[in-house]
């Protein structure tokens, strides 16, 4: 017996300093003010009026707060269409803590509305208006929740649209 104790005394002293010191690791502290990390769009090149665009969404924020909770609560994500200089804003579902602390990281999946190339000339996304070879989505993204502390805007990277594939 004293000889298992023996053998196996420095793994059973480096087993409890390391739970004594994972034990002292502080969790992340975020802001409250929501940051948006990075944005992915699904796809860098879509068709006119017919693909689906998404963009990934990964953030940080203090709170828990970001989401809705009730039928009447307010949009917490906005995207601005340089293009137009249109402001779409979207209800997010509410995300939750699941932690010993109040901050979260996590993702958003945001669907974007249908997006059609602007035409030289004739009534857009209607193909037989005149439009470029291509067109070019600039969207700046913001997140706000409920507490109303927002983030800053920030730009999604560059989808480009085939005007003449409907």
């Amino acid at each position: 017996m004293f000889h298992f104790l023996k053998k196996y005394t420095f793994l059973l002293v480096i087993l409890v300093a390391f739970f004594s010191v994972a034990g002292c690791i502080k969790p992340e502290e975020y802001s409250p003010v929501p940051r948006i990390v990075s944005i992915q769009p699904s796809k860098t090149i879509i068709r006119n009026v017919t693909d689906t665009l998404y963009f990934l969404i990964e953030f940080e924020d203090s709170g828990a707060d970001l989401g809705v909770i009730e039928l009447d609560s307010q949009p917490g994500l906005f995207l601005y269409d340089a293009r137009t200089d249109y402001i779409d804003s979207l209800l997010i579902p509410q995300i939750e803590d699941r932690g010993v602390t109040s901050s979260i990281k996590g993702q958003i999946l945001a669907r974007i509305p249908t997006q059609c190339c602007i035409p030289i000339s004739g009534i857009p996304c209607t193909p037989n208006a005149d439009y470029p070879l291509l067109d070019s989505l600039h969207f700046l993204v913001k997140l706000k929740d409920r507490s109303d502390n927002e983030s800053e805007w920030v730009p999604a990277p560059l989808v480009l649209i085939d005007c003449y594939s409907f």
